[in-house]
């Protein structure tokens, strides 16, 4: 049976896209995202509230358009495939991350509210193009 390494998540932009270019010229974002899970309690009824911060790094096109238009706070929804990346730090400690390589990203209304013409001409011109599969 093959293996299966595809994550799907939703959540806000913990701060502006970064982008840098590879020395092939591939555009590259690195996305932070905070997920928020919330649930209550059982024996107190507290409504509990904890965030899970995960590094996106976006390729190609999408990753342009990203830099272009997400800014922090703003939602997207990222399908991708897990990452495990392992370093020595400077004072010799190992270190180790897990990581999302987005396959697919797509850019979420801003809010219900401010749901614009110009917000809505947004979503279908930088709807990036799928960019072969990661």
């Amino acid at each position: 049976m093959p293996d299966v390494n595809r994550v799907f998540l939703l959540g806000r932009l913990t701060r502006d896209p970064e982008i840098r270019h590879l020395a092939s010229g591939t555009a590259v974002v690195n996305l932070g995202l905070a997920i928020n899970h919330r649930y209550r309690r059982a024996d107190s009824d507290e409504l509990v509230e904890k965030v899970c911060f995960v590094k996106v790094t976006v390729f190609g096109p999408q990753a342009v358009a990203s830099h272009r238009f997400l800014h922090k706070g703003r939602s997207v929804f990222v399908e991708g495939r897990l990452h495990h990346e392992k370093w020595t730090d400077p004072d010799g400690d190992s270190r180790s991350q897990l990581s999302v390589t987005a396959a697919r990203l797509q850019f979420l209304p801003r809010n219900e509210s401010s749901n614009t013409q110009q917000d809505q001409q947004e979503e279908l011109t930088t709807e990036p193009a799928e960019v072969g599969r990661v």
